[in-house]
């Protein structure tokens, strides 16, 4: 492997995943659970989603940008995010808790959070793109093992690591 060089990509990367960090460390545990669980309803909305179909209803080929897929995977997320508090999904969630193990479980969350949303999007980029990506983010993001790791990392830590508990 070369040298890694410090670039755009890893840059607009580590961004995002300090916005992510932010956001859970404020959120509380509660909104990172209900943000991971919002991730993958949108994930299964967008990978089964009928896009050559509608394309052709709606006469445009736009729908089949990766760039439009990304958007919409985020603005869903993000909607069910703030609608699942509301509904009957949301209300077991609990809300922030305070304590030694909280601040593990925040960040925890949100590594996993940032981690899924970053594999996901980077999985709808055309393979032109990511040939040209930092290697570190194509080692760590990029390929069918990165992408099953980050998607399953969540859903065991969501599983395994329930508030009060101290080992695995």
């Amino acid at each position: 492997m070369g040298s890694v060089t410090f670039s755009w990509d890893l840059l607009i990367l580590l961004i995002c995943i300090s916005a992510i960090f932010s956001y859970g460390l404020t959120s509380g545990r509660g909104r990172m659970v209900s943000l991971i669980l919002s991730t993958y309803f949108s994930l299964v909305l967008i990978s089964f989603f009928p896009w050559a179909a509608a394309s052709s209803w709606l006469g445009n080929k736009g729908l089949l940008s990766p760039s439009f897929k990304a958007f919409l995977f985020l603005a869903i997320a993000v909607a069910i995010s703030f609608l699942m508090p509301r509904s009957f999904l949301g209300s077991g969630l609990g809300g922030k808790r305070v304590g030694r193990g909280s601040w593990f479980y925040m960040i925890l969350f949100s590594l996993c959070e940032a981690g899924i949303l970053v594999a996901v999007v980077l999985s709808f980029l055309p393979q032109k793109i990511m040939a040209d990506l930092n290697p570190l983010i194509g080692q760590f993001f990029v390929g069918a093992v990165p992408q099953f790791f980050w998607i399953l990392l969540p859903m065991l830590v969501l599983v395994l690591l329930k508030p009060g508990r101290t080992e695995l």
